[in-house]
């Protein structure tokens, strides 16, 4: 919740935001998994390093990039296999993720620049989100949600399980760009990392891949959304957003007189 942390509107939403109007956008809060917004809630330092004969021998340096906490297993792999590509190509070890690079000399190849990282929020607890957690809240407020099977299991209830799957915030990574789909809300919400400024994709005129990045996303939260499907997710969604996209493309360059009408279903009324 430090002030710094927080994302920035564009001008555009700057100038029309409104807390008591639906495109309001809570952009930080307490706790961990709590807020797909909150860029340092998913942010996680992973630092090494490689001894011998008591010195350490690996260089100092950061490695730029977009990772993933499922890079941690194949990269453990990776450092303790005295031949890392038959390890790696072994059939019993499948990853998700991919070995971190190693050799901090090299430069990180396309493929490298072209990863999308998954990031989404936990199961909602309000007691959590506050600087001063109670446990007896947190405990009370989350073992409601569970039974106690004959077998001594504790087993989330099937009616919480289906409610919190439609809870979920989801994002994937792409370069500097998040793209967020939010429950019970059909505004896609576009952010630049770099930057730390969000936008309505419906608003945004520029160069983002958010088309890929829609597709990527919905086909890998597409068991999830079996029973709850995604209007985002189908084309006449993302045809309209094309065609918002051009549209204010077009206005930001000059060659349309008055700006982009605003499109309805993309949860701006």
């Amino acid at each position: 919740m430090l002030s710094q942390d927080r994302l920035a509107a564009t001008d555009t939403e700057t100038q029309t935001a409104d807390a008591a109007l639906p495109m309001a956008l809570n952009v930080a809060a307490w706790g961990h998994g709590t807020n797909v917004l909150s860029q340092e809630q998913s942010q996680v330092l992973l630092a090494s390093l490689r001894y011998r004969n008591g010195k350490p021998v690996n260089p100092v340096g950061k490695v730029d990039g977009l990772f993933s906490l499922i890079d941690v297993a194949p990269s453990i792999v990776a450092n303790l296999s005295a031949a890392n590509d038959e390890a790696m190509a072994s059939e019993n070890l499948k990853f998700d993720g991919q070995p971190l690079p190693q050799d901090l000399t090299k430069p990180l190849t396309p493929s490298d620049n072209q990863r999308h990282i998954f990031v989404e929020s936990s199961r909602p607890v309000a007691s959590i989100n506050t600087s001063f957690i109670d446990d007896k809240k947190v405990m009370s407020e989350t073992a409601s949600h569970y039974e106690i099977r004959k077998d001594g299991r504790a087993v989330m209830k099937p009616e919480s399980y289906h409610n919190y799957i439609q809870l979920k915030q989801r994002s994937v990574y792409a370069l500097q760009w998040q793209l967020v789909m939010l429950p019970k809300d059909e505004r896609l919400i576009l952010v630049d990392t770099a930057n730390k400024r969000w936008h309505n994709l419906s608003d945004y005129s520029g160069d983002a891949p958010w088309e890929a990045m829609l597709d990527s996303l919905c086909q890998h939260y597409q068991t999830d959304f079996i029973d709850t499907p995604r209007s985002e997710c189908s084309l006449a969604f993302k045809q309209r957003l094309l065609s918002a996209n051009a549209d204010g493309a077009e206005y930001a360059k000059g060659q349309n007189v008055s700006p982009p009408k605003v499109k309805t279903n993309l949860g701006k009324h």
